[in-house]
């Protein structure tokens, strides 16, 4: 092609968007079906994370009436866990887990709490983090000395301890703490958090302070008040910032990479926890029918799911797209 008709071609194209632009018209735009698709996947995408946001503390609400009333509301609920309490040590000492657990005990670890959310300068945060702590506790009092009650169908004693203050008091602090960490540590206290949890959880059974009912529904308690106090919280932003600008992107992305591999750990966690508790039962129903050994083992498994799962959920679920 020669220089003189490059030239023209040139010459010719300037002129095109001169027209165009004297028109009133841009260049070049993307189709208006393109930008209308990408606007209402955006909405769909937000109406779903709403969805499930809101779901969260209706389903664990729902969790917690229905253990209420399917283990301590009939016979069949009552044989079964007096069963298991038949094995447990009945030991009166606690550990140094459990004695930590006390009023001042929850105010301290409350005001621990708001400090680090008050450093990094997260209000909203911290007052959800003490919301988190008080609420819970003060629902799992008022459930179980005011609002429910226990028949005596079988049990030698017809005292209420459904649902668990300690469990409650483990769980609430550990996820008010995680509502208030940078999103790389978060990763990583949920985890730990579980794990803590976890094994208070089988110290409860295991010395016969607890049924597996008042454990379970103790943390089906914390997760409907937590995710429900969560619902106006916006995404911790400022935890995925690095010490620049120019760092933000590699920080969300190390920041989302924690955050998968945690979920991943807990559902491991989960899944192991389910699968003992399974095989523990049909040993208990199957071949050593009637061992209540086997059926306390069984029982601390689920509680251990029951908790892991918590955590998992929590980390899981999404926070509002607008930071608070």
């Amino acid at each position: 092609m020669s220089a003189t008709t490059v030239s023209a071609t040139t010459v010719s194209a300037s002129t095109a968007l001169a027209t165009t632009a004297a028109a009133g018209r841009a260049p070049v735009t993307d189709p208006p079906s393109r930008t209308f698709d990408a606007a209402r996947s955006s909405h769909i995408a937000a109406a779903s994370t709403t969805a499930m946001r809101l779901f969260i503390p209706l389903a664990s609400t729902t969790v917690l009436l229905c253990v209420y009333l399917l283990a301590v509301l009939t016979r069949t609920g009552q044989s079964f866990e007096d069963k298991a309490l038949a094995a447990a040590g009945l030991v009166q000492n606690a550990t140094v887990l459990l004695e930590l657990v006390s009023i001042p005990g929850l105010a301290v670890a409350a005001a621990f709490i708001t400090g680090i959310a008050l450093f990094r300068r997260r209000r909203g945060r911290a007052v959800a983090a003490v919301l988190v702590i008080a609420v819970s506790n003060a629902l799992t009092q008022i459930l179980k000395y005011v609002v429910f009650d226990r028949p005596m169908f079988q049990s030698p004693s017809g005292d209420n301890t459904f649902p668990s203050g300690h469990m409650t008091a483990y769980v609430s602090v550990c996820i008010a703490l995680l509502l208030v960490l940078p999103a790389a540590l978060r990763a990583l206290a949920s985890i730990a958090g579980a794990v803590i949890s976890s094994i208070v959880v089988v110290q409860l059974l295991a010395f016969g302070w607890h049924r597996l009912s008042d454990v379970v529904g103790a943390v089906a308690l914390v997760l409907a008040v937590s995710t429900f106090v969560r619902l106006p919280l916006g995404a911790d932003r400022r935890s995925a910032r690095g010490s620049g600008g120019g760092r933000s992107g590699s920080g969300r992305s190390a920041s989302a990479t924690l955050r998968r591999v945690s979920i991943r750990v807990l559902m491991a966690g989960f899944v192991a926890a389910l699968a003992a508790a399974a095989a523990s039962f049909v040993a208990a129903f199957v071949v050593d029918t009637g061992s209540a050994g086997l059926t306390l083992l069984g029982t601390e498994c689920v509680a251990v799911a029951a908790t892991v799962g918590a955590f998992m959920v929590h980390e899981w679920l999404p926070d509002r797209a607008t930071a608070m």
